[in-house]
């Protein structure tokens, strides 16, 4: 229902793994997860390369917000939590 969720990393899964995609492709999903999630903090995201196996791993670390938030997309908290909109 939202179009433009996600990290759209598509473009990226046939492009070599050089340093400059490797800083672009953590840019583009620490963007998301802040866009996109409003439940967290992010404090880093670290690629690495498996290169034998063709594989790229993304690791988020991250620390969770302890209150919810009327940006929240879990139904129906951010209706009943975390909000000040009188009703």
């Amino acid at each position: 229902m939202l179009p433009t969720f996600g990290a759209n990393l598509q473009p990226y899964v046939f492009e070599p793994m050089t340093p400059a995609n490797l800083a672009l492709i953590q840019r583009i999903v620490r963007d998301a997860l802040v866009l996109h999630e409003p439940r967290i903090i992010v404090e880093d995201v670290v690629t690495t390369v498996r290169q034998e196996e063709g594989v790229l791993d993304i690791e988020v670390v991250y620390t969770l917000i302890s209150t919810n938030t009327r940006y929240n997309y879990v139904y129906p908290f951010y209706l009943t939590e975390a909000t000040n909109i009188e009703k």
